[in-house]
């Protein structure tokens, strides 16, 4: 396991060459790269009046989410949800770890979504917030892969106890799961500034 993402806040600066096998668009199957794009996108933070990145809370960044409308986030729900469920089972996330994540309190509605998602023309239309999530998951995946975990060292950082001070010695998924959106984005601004995304 890449010992700079366990140990504390000394992050070394790996190559920014994604892994073929943890790569967004080996996660996403039939997603083709440019609907990954979209999708990581959904959940950025950039201030396009300053054109830099600033550190949104949740509710901003769901606020600015709010203006993609209707068919922007049903072009891009069935893709991201396939992707969402891809990355899912490459982590190993148990079902109520993925509602968690999602932000999902039914099972069925969950099973429904992933259903419907599976085929070709899929209808489901996700929330701004479920998106952003899912965004914000992709961008984690994304991040792994620049930093070259393979998918079973990704899995297992995910759920080893972190010594860097913001982690407070807690694994990333048990803030990505306890801490909801924020967390999720806290885990995915670490591995962004860890992998020189941001």
């Amino acid at each position: 396991m890449s010992r700079s993402l366990v140990e504390a806040d000394d992050l070394a600066q790996p190559s920014p060459v994604p892994s073929e096998t943890n790569s967004p668009k080996a996660a996403t199957g039939q997603v083709d790269a440019v609907m990954a794009d979209e999708i990581i996108c959904f959940g950025d933070e950039e201030d396009e009046a300053a054109g830099t990145t600033v550190a949104l809370t949740a509710e901003e960044i769901l606020a600015a989410n709010a203006r993609f409308g209707v068919a922007i986030r049903r072009r891009l729900s069935g893709p991201g949800f396939r992707t969402f469920l891809n990355i899912a089972d490459l982590w190993l996330l148990t079902e109520a770890q993925r509602l968690t994540v999602l932000g999902i309190p039914s099972p069925s509605t969950y099973s429904a979504w992933a259903k419907e998602a599976r085929e070709e023309h899929c209808e489901i239309m996700l929330t701004v917030e479920v998106l952003t999530r899912i965004s914000a998951v992709l961008g984690i995946h994304q991040a792994l892969g620049i930093l070259q975990l393979p998918h079973a060292e990704a899995a297992a950082w995910l759920r080893t106890p972190h010594k860097a001070a913001a982690f407070d010695g807690k694994p990333p998924l048990t803030l990505m799961i306890n801490n909801g959106l924020e967390g999720l984005l806290f885990v995915r601004r670490f591995l962004d500034a860890a992998s020189g995304q941001r």
